[in-house]
């Protein structure tokens, strides 16, 4: 799922692991287009290609700056994107990637 307002592209991520049909992370990324080129911005809005793998293709300089790591309850949503119980403890983070400084 995502969302686009105006140079800001927001969607949900659903990490699987490899070889198993098993979802190990979700997330939610809020990225501004105006730091990166066209064709980073081209490849990230098609979709197609993990937004972490589009940037390393394309050499974008990353620095990711962790602001915080959270313990929470999962709520019905996530517990059925990981198959856990609803209101089990998990934990999650916080954090911003700077691209090219």
């Amino acid at each position: 799922e995502s969302k686009f307002v105006g140079d800001l592209y927001c969607r949900k991520i659903l990490l699987n692991k490899e070889g198993l049909d098993q979802n190990v992370q979700f997330g939610i990324v809020r990225f501004n287009f105006d730091y990166v080129t066209d064709s980073v911005r081209e490849q990230i809005e098609s979709e197609s290609i993990p937004l972490g793998r589009v940037l390393i293709q394309h050499n974008v300089l990353r620095h990711i700056d962790l602001g915080a790591i959270v313990k929470f309850q999962a709520g019905p949503g996530l517990s059925r994107y990981l198959h856990m119980e609803t209101g089990q403890e998990t934990y999650g983070r916080m954090a911003t990637i700077f691209c090219n400084g």
